[in-house]
C-alpha cells in the first residue's frame, strides 16, 4: 500500500443563475428559458424584472471594483425619450382613465427595460460570451421553429385552435381574471398562451401560431433576429454541417408567422447591409444591376396595383382597419403636437388602441414631437455607432460576422416597427435591445484591443 498522499481534483464551485452566472450567462438563461416563461405565464413582467436584476448585479460590481459604469450616447438619448415619455404621462395624467395609465406605464417600462438591458452588455459582455450567447439565439430559433411546426400539425389533426392556461392562471384569483380578460389583452396573452390561433388570409380562416410570442406578427419579428443571429453564429464557428436544416425550419417559422412586414424587413435590411459592405466589389455591382432589372420585368410583367391589391388581400381585414387607424393616429397627434397625448385611448372605430401597431407614429401620439426627435436620435446614435464599426469589423475575422448580422437584425428592426410596437411584446424587445447592446458594444472592444 502506498504511503504517497491521496492528490484531489479541484472542485470547480458551482455557480447559481442569476446569482454567480456572468452577465453573458444570464442572458443566455433568459433566452433559453423562455418556453419556462411561456408556460407559467410570466412573459409580461419576467423580462423586466431581469433586465433590472442583471443591471443592478452590474452596478454592484462596477462599484465593488471601483470603477465607473460607461454610459454611452445612446443610453443618454433613450433616458432622453424616457424622461419626456413620463413626463407628457405626468402632463396629461388627469385626462388619463385609470386602465389606460396602467397601460402606458407597461408600455414606458418596455424602454427603461431596454435602457437597463443595453447599459448592462455595454459594461459587462466580453468577446468570450458571444459565442455562447449566439448560439443560445440560434437553439431558441430551432426550438421556435420546432414549436411552429408541431402546432400545426396539431392544427391538421384535430382542426381545432387551442388556448391552453399556464400556471399563473391557476394561482390568480377570479375576480382578477375576470379584470385582465377585460382590460389587459396583453397580460391575457401571457395568462392564456396560444397554441394555435386562426386569422384570415385572403379572407379564409387559416390557422396561425405566435409560438413563445404574444401574437403572430412578434412571432415574425424574433424569428428575423434569431435567423440573423443564427447566420452569425454559424459564419462564425464555420460549422456548415446544420446550418442549411436549421434555417430551412426558421424561415419556415418566419413565412408561417404570416407576417408581411417581418419577411419584408428580413430581405430589406439583408439587401441593405449587403449592399452597404460590397456595393464597392464589381461583382456586386453585377448582382446589384441583376436584382434591379428583375424587378424592372416583374413591374413590367405584373402591374404594380396587382402586386399592391394581392399584398393587401393577403390579410385584408387588417389592412383596412390599420390604415384607419394610422389616419386616425396622425390626425390626433396634431390636436397635441409638442409632447402628445401620454397614453392610447380606446375608441369603438378600431379593434386597438389609437396609437398602436407602428412605433413611429405611437411614439408621435404618446410623446409629441419632442418626444420623437429624442426616439430618433436615440436610434440615429445606434445607427451610428453600427457604422463606425465597419472598419474595425473588416480588419477583424471574429468581428465582421456579428457586425453584418446585426446590421440585418437592425435594420429587419427598423422596417418591423413601422406597422408594430416595440414597446408591447415582452420577448421580441428583450432580444433587439440585447442586439443594441451588442452594438454599442463593439467600441469598447476596440479601445480594449489597443490596450
Amino acid at each position: 500500500m502506498s504511503d504517497c498522499p491521496e492528490i484531489s481534483k479541484p472542485t470547480q464551485k458551482r455557480k447559481t443563475p442569476f446569482l454567480t452566472t456572468s452577465v453573458g450567462q444570464d442572458l443566455i438563461l433568459t433566452i433559453l428559458l423562455i418556453p419556462l416563461w411561456w408556460i407559467l405565464g410570466v412573459r409580461f413582467f419576467v423580462f423586466h424584472l431581469i433586465a433590472f436584476w442583471i443591471f443592478l448585479r452590474v452596478v454592484f460590481k462596477k462599484y465593488k471594483e471601483k470603477d465607473r459604469l460607461a454610459f454611452p450616447a445612446e443610453a443618454m438619448f433613450c433616458t432622453a425619450f424616457i424622461i419626456l415619455y413620463f413626463l407628457s404621462l405626468l402632463i396629461n395624467l388627469k385626462n388619463i382613465p385609470s386602465p389606460r395609465v396602467l397601460a402606458s406605464l407597461n408600455n414606458l417600462s418596455f424602454w427603461v427595460m431596454g435602457l437597463l438591458v443595453i447599459l448592462a452588455v455595454h459594461n459587462s459582455l466580453s468577446r468570450e460570451n458571444m459565442l455562447s450567447l449566439l448560439k443560445a439565439f440560434s437553439a431558441f430559433g430551432l426550438l421556435s421553429s420546432l414549436f411552429v411546426a408541431t402546432a400545426y400539425i396539431v392544427w391538421f389533426i384535430t382542426h381545432k385552435y387551442i388556448h391552453i392556461k399556464s400556471a399563473l392562471y391557476y394561482l390568480l384569483p377570479e375576480r382578477m381574471i375576470t379584470l385582465i380578460m377585460e382590460k389587459a389583452p396583453l397580460v391575457k396573452y401571457s395568462i392564456l398562451p396560444t397554441l394555435i390561433g386562426w386569422d384570415k388570409l385572403f379572407r379564409r380562416d387559416f390557422p396561425r401560431t405566435p409560438a413563445f410570442n404574444l401574437y403572430g406578427t412578434a412571432l415574425g419579428a424574433t424569428m428575423v433576429f434569431l435567423i440573423a443571429m443564427t447566420l452569425a453564429y454559424y459564419t462564425m464557428t464555420k460549422r456548415r454541417r446544420l446550418l442549411i436544416v436549421v434555417l430551412v425550419l426558421e424561415f419556415g417559422a418566419l413565412i408561417m408567422s404570416l407576417s408581411r412586414m417581418s419577411v419584408m424587413a428580413l430581405i430589406l435590411s439583408a439587401l441593405i447591409v449587403t449592399s452597404i459592405t460590397r456595393l464597392n466589389k464589381p461583382s456586386s455591382r453585377i448582382v446589384l444591376a441583376v436584382v434591379l432589372i428583375g424587378i424592372i420585368l416583374v413591374l413590367i410583367l405584373f402591374p404594380p396595383q396587382r402586386i399592391v391589391r394581392t399584398f393587401s388581400d393577403f390579410r385584408k381585414g387588417s389592412t383596412v382597419w390599420r390604415a384607419h387607424l394610422y389616419r386616425t393616429t396622425l390626425s390626433q397627434s396634431l390636436k397635441k403636437p409638442i409632447l402628445g397625448h401620454g397614453y392610447k385611448p380606446r375608441t369603438e372605430g378600431t379593434p386597438v388602441p389609437i396609437g398602436s401597431h407602428s412605433t413611429y407614429l405611437g411614439v408621435i401620439y404618446k410623446t409629441g414631437f419632442l418626444g420623437f426627435a429624442a426616439f430618433l436620435l436615440f436610434w440615429l446614435a445606434v445607427l451610428r455607432r453600427w457604422w463606425l464599426g465597419r472598419r474595425q469589423a473588416q480588419e477583424d475575422s471574429f468581428l465582421h460576422p456579428l457586425w453584418f448580422y446585426t446590421g440585418i437584425a437592425l435594420f429587419g428592426g427598423f422596417f418591423w416597427m413601422i406597422t408594430e410596437d416595440l414597446d408591447a411584446p415582452p420577448a421580441v424587445a428583450f432580444i433587439y435591445f440585447i442586439l443594441i447592446g451588442l452594438i454599442c458594444t463593439f467600441s469598447r472592444w476596440q479601445r480594449e484591443d489597443k490596450v
